[in-house]
């Protein structure tokens, strides 16, 4: 069963390590709770499919995805004012700063999930067959 291979290959793959790398981003917090669960999704994924391609196709297209669910998250990104400059709130206003910036998660993230599925097909379309004996 180790030789499996193909889309659901790469999709375990790519699971495991979007779980791998949100407890990564998530270690203060959640990370440490959803560590557990993403050694148990790459030890399945290791025992169930082959390494090659999908799992480093696989690894770039989960980690990719993670960085769009954090450039999701801070949509709303405003930046605070800086100097002494002064905010003016009337009463039942609601005003807020800070989070991050989504554009630097965004670009790694359409860049990395973008190769993974790219460097995927290519690798199954130049995959050479041996011809039977």
């Amino acid at each position: 069963m180790k030789d499996r291979g193909g889309w659901q290959a790469f999709a375990e793959w790519a699971l495991a390590l979007a779980l791998l790398s949100l407890a990564v981003i998530g270690a203060a917090s959640i990370g440490v709770l959803l560590l557990p669960f993403a050694l148990l999704a790459l030890a399945l994924a290791a025992r169930r499919n082959r390494a090659w391609p999908e799992a480093p196709t696989g690894g770039l297209t989960g980690v990719g995805s993670i960085c769009l669910l954090v450039a999701y998250i801070n949509r709303a990104y405003s930046p605070c004012p800086t100097g002494h400059n002064r905010v003016r709130i009337i009463n039942g206003d609601h005003y807020s700063c800070g989070g991050f910036d989504p554009m630097p998660w965004l670009t790694v993230g359409l860049l990395l999930t973008a190769a993974g599925c790219v460097g995927y097909l290519v690798s199954k379309r130049t995959r050479v067959v041996a011809p039977a004996a």
